[in-house]
C-alpha cells in the first residue's frame, strides 16, 4: 500500500466517511427491489458488509496511529476478503491480524492447530445447525403467530423471549467457533467472539461477554475516541467530574450505535438508551459500595443472573418482532399461564391453551432440546477456552486429540448432518 504522510489524516476521513456511509445506505435502504431497476438495491444489503467495513476502519485507524505497519497490496487483500470470518465475524483488527499474516508463508502447517481447528468447527456446526436450529423450529411459529395478531400464551411467550435468546447465542456463537475454526486450520488466530455471556450476573459483563469483537471494536475505534474528544472539550473545571462526564455520555452514544448497526428503529433506539443507562447506574452504585469479594455473595450473583437474563431475553423480543406491536404481543403472553400445564403433558392435550406450540412430538423434541441447550449455556465450560481461543481456566476441560475426543466430536458431527429443520445453517447475523 502506498503511504503518503502529508495527506495522512485526510485520507483517515475521506476513508471512515466512505466505510460508514456504505453500511448507512444500505442499513437505511435494506429492502431489495428487483422491479426497481436500481442497481444498488436489486440484491438487498450485501452479505458481509458490515464486517468488511468494520475491518476497513480497524486498518485505516491502525495505520493512522502507527499501531501496526503498512503491508503489501496482497496482505492487504487478504486482510480485507479472508472468506472465513466475512459474512459474520469475529471483528479481527488489522493490527492483530497484519503480524500473522506476515508470518503466514514462513511457517509449516500446525498439527495441533489443524485438530484444534476442526474439533472447533464441529462444535460450532452443532451449535448452529443442531441447537439453533430445533430452537428456531420452537421460536419462528410463535413470531409468526404473534406478528398476524394471535394470543400469546405464557410458555410460548417464554420460549418466544427466552428460547430466541438461546437461539441467537448458539447461532451466532456457532459460527463464530466455525470461523475461528476454519482460521486456526489455516493457522491464523481471530480474536473470541463469545465467553459464556449467559453466565453473567452484571449487566456490564454480559455486554462485555457477548459478541466481544464488536464491543472491543466499538470500544477501540469509536468509544475512547469519543471519550477522549469530550473530556477535552466538555466546560468542568475539574478534571475527575470532565472525565466522568465525558465516559457516560460516550456510553450513552456507542451503545445505541452499536444496537443501531443492528437494526435501525425507534424501538431499538428506545432499548439500546435504556439499557446504556442501565450500565451507567450499575457502575455508580459499584464503585459507591463498599469494598468486598469481587463477585459478591451467593444471593445477589442469583438476583444478577436473573437480572441479566430477564434483561437480555426482554431485549431480544424487539429485536427479533420486527415492530412494536408484534414484541408487545409476545411479551403480553408472560401474563397469560391458564392451562400452561397442558403444553408439558403429553397426556392432556385436549385442555391446552397454547394456540401455537402443542404437545406433538416434534414440539416436546424442540422443548427437551431447548432445556438441555439452556443447561450447557449455564453449566458447561466455553467452548473457545476449551481450545485455547481465551485464557483457559484451572479445571476447564481442554481439548486434547484422543479418541475419546474423536468419539465425542463424531457424535457431534453426525447430529449437525442429520439436523433438517428450516432453519439448520441459517446464519442470523448475515442479515447484519
Amino acid at each position: 500500500m502506498v503511504d503518503l504522510p502529508e495527506h495522512r489524516t485526510a485520507i483517515l476521513l475521506v476513508g471512515l466517511i466512505a466505510n460508514i456511509a456504505s453500511v448507512a445506505w444500505f442499513k437505511l435502504n435494506p429492502t431489495a427491489h428487483p422491479s426497481s431497476g436500481d442497481f444498488f438495491l436489486v440484491a438487498g444489503i450485501p452479505l458481509g458488509l458490515s464486517f468488511y467495513a468494520f475491518k476497513q476502519v480497524t486498518y485505516l485507524l491502525d495505520r493512522y496511529e502507527n499501531r501496526a505497519p503498512d503491508a503489501p497490496l496482497s496482505q492487504y487483500l487478504l486482510f480485507s476478503t479472508f472468506f472465513a470470518h466475512l459474512p459474520a465475524g469475529p471483528i479481527t483488527p488489522y493490527r492483530v491480524l497484519q503480524p500473522q499474516l506476515l508470518r503466514l508463508s514462513s511457517e509449516r502447517v500446525d498439527l495441533g492447530l489443524l485438530a484444534a481447528g476442526t474439533a472447533l468447527a464441529i462444535v460450532g456446526a452443532f451449535k448452529l445447525r443442531f441447537f439453533s436450529g430445533h430452537i428456531g423450529a420452537l421460536t419462528t411459529p410463535v413470531y409468526e403467530a404473534a406478528k398476524s395478531g394471535a394470543e400469546t400464551c405464557g410458555p410460548e411467550a417464554v420460549v418466544a423471549s427466552f428460547g430466541f435468546l438461546l437461539e441467537l447465542y448458539y447461532n451466532f456463537s456457532g459460527y463464530s467457533d466455525i470461523a475461528i475454526g476454519i482460521a486456526l486450520c489455516l493457522g491464523l488466530r481471530l480474536s473470541p467472539n463469545f465467553d459464556s455471556p449467559l453466565k453473567s450476573f452484571r449487566l456490564g459483563d454480559y455486554v462485555m461477554r457477548w459478541h466481544m469483537s464488536l464491543i472491543q471494536f466499538a470500544r477501540n475505534y469509536f468509544f475512547f475516541y469519543l471519550q477522549k474528544a469530550l473530556a477535552r472539550n466538555i466546560p468542568f473545571r475539574r478534571a475527575l467530574w470532565r472525565r466522568v462526564a465525558a465516559w457516560t455520555l460516550s456510553v450513552l452514544v456507542t451503545f445505541p450505535m452499536v444496537m443501531l448497526w443492528h437494526s435501525v428503529d425507534r424501538v431499538t433506539l428506545v432499548i439500546s438508551i435504556l439499557g446504556a443507562l442501565a450500565v451507567i447506574v450499575a457502575s455508580f452504585l459499584r464503585l459507591r459500595s463498599r469494598p468486598g469479594p469481587a463477585e459478591g455473595g451467593l444471593f445477589t450473583r442469583v438476583v444478577g443472573f436473573g437480572v441479566c437474563i430477564s434483561v437480555a431475553s426482554l431485549s431480544v423480543v424487539f429485536l427479533r418482532g420486527g415492530d412494536l406491536n408484534t414484541a408487545l404481543n409476545i411479551l403480553a403472553g408472560l401474563g397469560n399461564w391458564g392451562g400452561q400445564y397442558s403444553l408439558l403433558s403429553i397426556g392432556a392435550p385436549g385442555v391446552e391453551t397454547c394456540p401455537t406450540l402443542s404437545t406433538a412430538p416434534t414440539d416436546i423434541i424442540g422443548l427437551a432440546i431447548l432445556f438441555l441447550a439452556a443447561a450447557i449455556a449455564f453449566l458447561a465450560p466455553n467452548s473457545s477456552r476449551m481450545f485455547g481461543i481465551l485464557p483457559q481456566q484451572n479445571g476447564t476441560l481442554i481439548f486434547k486429540p484422543s479418541l475419546a475426543w474423536a468419539a465425542f466430536l463424531g457424535v457431534l458431527g453426525w447430529l449437525a448432518w442429520l439436523s433438517n429443520t428450516p432453519l439448520s445453517g441459517f446464519v442470523i447475523y448475515e442479515n447484519f
